[in-house]
């Protein structure tokens, strides 16, 4: 956990001095970041702020292909001085020139990869400069070759190669310019004369539009430092990890607190031995060192021991992630840094754990003492950290118990559609598969291809539904001859037939045709929760709407009304959607390919790739039976898989406990055991006694547990769904699970007792 806590939160960039980066921007009142013209620079070039180098960024994903070889890209557009703030030269070849990266117009047709890609499309070729490269529609030039080093600006992903701005895709601008911070100049500083200029900023490099004074209005600046790079995976998942490492602390915890009363019990049986050391002169530093290094060594032992463990482990932790266009490049398994942490970390935990046995032993006097004492129960500091590890078992049983109870509430929650027998294709066009091409042809012919497979009922297209985990942002709606907004809705761009194939009913009106082109009035289908907001009664069919400020959609007339669907986030049932052709809008960039199956989905996976293929424009980006609905509970996910590991584990750690206790407890009253066996006490008699003495125990700390249970859950609140941080019915499993694993703990140690031949056992001392 520590090892992906690192990578999600903290590791840094490869890149020199990471720790100055900054990023300068603009940002909605949402603080979502927004893009601003590539004349943005100009004038943070002109500003007086405390930094160097000025890098407009952007990020996108295409399909390149050189020597009849096709591979997915993650491209980096840049400028000229983004090779200052990088910090790092070409290996080969050269950077950009200034005339190869203009702010405005279309920048040159050439490009530096990274070492990745270098290897991934050339196999390291030495003579790499000048071969040339297919983006899209342009061929491009290979001019240099960044070190190892260089991975881009990305946590998640390595970089492939960068090009600059508006080559071979238009770009409007970047949300990103990176520069870095001066020697003893805080970001509060920078942050400061940022927000101070951007007003202005914004008024000279924001172009006319419909959109610019809303804008002007509601934009600001700021600025964020990106040590760690931008991420995604950070963004989303950072917190609930953050969240999942605490319980792995309170799993440590625990431990430490079993491994404490472990050595209070084991201490407790060496009365005599330490009496005779002290008694002999020994002082006490002679004593504890012997037990201290004890500790040093099992913790080394230990540590080591869980390093193969971990290494595979947290490699695993990957699988949780979101399924992407590209394979994540985020490292989960331990470095130096992190290795270094923990193992300095339990050293020093070690020497923790030993303080109070070592207390004890120090502060015992010299005298020895022959006890023939009948009774000698187990050290009353034993007992006590008994009863703390069950309390912490339980708060940690309960709370784990929870966030898996929730996941699996929220993966039966109402989709809104049917899930099962729905194969995913992602899409990327093939590079020049998009030239003079006739999008409502194609699809149509590629939407009648995929029907006419065996086993498929339905097939259609849809923009965003399968390509994210969150919700669409919303824009403002209302009817076309009023000014007032009346609701806010996302809108995807979808094909005919999409509806039918993820199993929408339609409830009021018709399905989007192949006949909606840009020729005839533009029309769309809204979700009933949009119908509603519209009309209480929710009669909207035939009615005029207007969406968001664009021009193109100021007249929009609904004639059908869809039931409503989750759009990508299953704790939002019912979000307000408007779906429009998107042959009929122009926006037929499809991220997906939808289609009802008969037969089991990915039976059909070969097949509808290859026809995808074989059209000649598109390729598949991968295929999926259910990628929509398993990227949506990623985090949810993630807290099962560890909260299951971290309930185990501390259950097995109090078994554990409450095993060595007893064995400890028959050891100390052998002679006590074998007298009440001789005057006739029954075997039954013995273990009711051990096995009260072991509940009592177990009672207590079910009890002090349980406030500390309740208060625990806090902690993954923001991970429950359909649960209660209080559920009652929770806490009497997590009771009852406690109460089984203690019997079954208890189980050895009383057979052993009962086995005892009371003649043995009356000579025992």
């Amino acid at each position: 956990m520590g090892s992906v806590l690192y990578a999600l939160a903290y590791r840094p960039l490869t890149l020199p001095d990471a720790g100055k980066l900054v990023t300068v921007g603009s940002y909605d009142q949402q603080h979502f970041a927004r893009t601003t013209p590539l004349t943005t620079v100009d004038h943070l070039r002109r500003a007086d702020l405390p930094v160097d180098g000025w890098c407009a960024q952007s990020s996108t994903l295409d399909a390149v292909e050189s020597g009849g070889r096709i591979l997915e890209a993650n491209i980096d557009m840049a400028i000229t001085d983004c090779q200052r703030v990088i910090g790092v030269a070409p290996i080969l070849g050269r950077w950009f020139t200034s005339e190869e990266t203009p702010l405005t117009g279309s920048g040159a047709a050439v490009v530096v990869i990274t070492d990745r890609f270098w290897k991934r499309m050339f196999d390291s070729a030495s003579d790499v400069v000048g071969k040339t490269v297919r983006i899209r529609d342009i061929n491009a030039t290979v001019i240099g070759v960044m070190p190892p080093l260089y991975e881009g600006f990305s946590a998640d992903t390595i970089s492939d190669f960068i090009i600059p701005f508006n080559a071979h895709r238009p770009a409007s601008g970047s949300s990103r310019y990176i520069a870095k911070l001066h020697d003893g100049v805080s970001l509060a500083t920078l942050r400061a004369q940022v927000k101070t200029m951007w007003p202005a900023l914004l008024e000279a490099v924001m172009p006319q539009g419909p959109t610019r004074e809303q804008s002007l209005k509601e934009w600001s600046g700021d600025a964020e430092r990106i040590t760690g790079g931008f991420s995604i995976l950070r963004r989303l998942y950072a917190e609930p990890v953050r969240r999942m490492t605490l319980l792995t602390v309170a799993l440590l915890t625990l431990v430490m607190v079993n491994v404490g009363g472990l050595m209070i019990a084991r201490l407790s049986g060496r009365v005599s031995e330490i009496s005779a050391m002290r008694a002999m002169g020994a002082s006490t530093g002679r004593i504890v060192l012997p037990l201290a290094t004890e500790g040093v060594i099992l913790a080394l032992l230990g540590t080591m021991l869980s390093v193969p463990l971990a290494i595979g482990a947290s490699s695993r932790f990957s699988a949780l992630f979101p399924s992407g266009n590209m394979p994540w490049t985020i490292k989960t398994t331990p470095d130096t840094v992190v290795f270094a942490a923990v193992s300095g970390g339990f050293i020093v935990l070690a020497l923790v754990i030993s303080i109070v046995p070592i207390w004890l032993v120090a502060r015992r006097p010299a005298k020895l003492r022959a006890s023939r004492s009948v009774s000698r129960a187990s050290s009353r500091w034993a007992q006590a950290f008994l009863i703390a590890q069950v309390a912490v078992t339980l708060a940690l049983v309960f709370t784990c118990g929870l966030v898996v109870r929730s996941f699996y509430d929220l993966q039966s929650v109402d989709r809104g559609f049917r899930a099962d027998h729905l194969l995913t294709l992602r899409l990327s066009a093939n590079p020049g598969g998009y030239k003079d091409m006739d999008a409502a042809s194609y699809y149509r012919s590629l939407v009648q291809r995929m029907q006419s497979l065996p086993g498929v009922q339905a097939a259609g297209l849809a923009r965003y539904f399968g390509t994210i985990n969150t919700t669409l942002p919303g824009s403002p709606v209302g009817f076309a001859d009023r000014t007032d907004t009346i609701t806010s809705a996302a809108m995807d761009f979808v094909s005919p037939g999409f509806f039918q194939t993820i199993g929408v009913p339609l409830q009021q009106g018709r399905d989007l045709q192949w006949t909606d082109l840009p020729s005839t009035p533009k029309v769309v289908v809204v979700s009933e929760t949009v119908a509603r907001a519209l009309d209480p009664t929710g009669n909207v069919i035939g009615r005029v709407i207007r969406y968001g400020t664009t021009p193109a959609y100021a007249q929009l007339q609904i004639v059908g009304v869809i039931g409503n669907i989750s759009i990508g986030n299953l704790r939002r049932t019912a979000d307000p959607m408007i779906y429009t052709s998107s042959l009929q809008v122009g926006e037929t960039a499809f991220g997906t390919l939808h289609m009802r199956t008969t037969p089991p989905p990915m039976e059909l996976a070969n097949a509808a790739s290859a026809a995808l293929a074989s059209m000649g424009r598109e390729h598949t980006l991968g295929v999926y039976d259910d990628v929509l609905f398993g990227n949506s509970v990623v985090a949810e996910r993630m807290g099962t898989a560890v909260s299951g590991i971290v309930a185990t584990l501390a259950v097995i750690v109090s078994c554990i406990g409450l095993f060595a206790l007893l064995s400890h407890t028959v050891e100390r009253r052998t002679r006590e055991i074998g007298i009440r066996v001789a005057v006739g006490a029954s075997p039954a008699a013995v273990s009711q006694f051990l096995l009260r003495h072991a509940l009592v125990l177990v009672a207590v700390g079910i009890a002090i547990g349980i406030p500390g249970a309740l208060f625990a859950t806090s902690l993954v609140r923001s991970l429950l769904f359909g649960v209660s941080d209080k559920d009652i019915p929770t806490l009497a499993m997590t009771i009852g699970v406690l109460g089984v694993a203690s019997l079954a703990a208890a189980v050895q140690p009383i057979l052993k007792a009962i086995r005892l031949d009371p003649v043995i056992a009356l000579r025992s001392e």
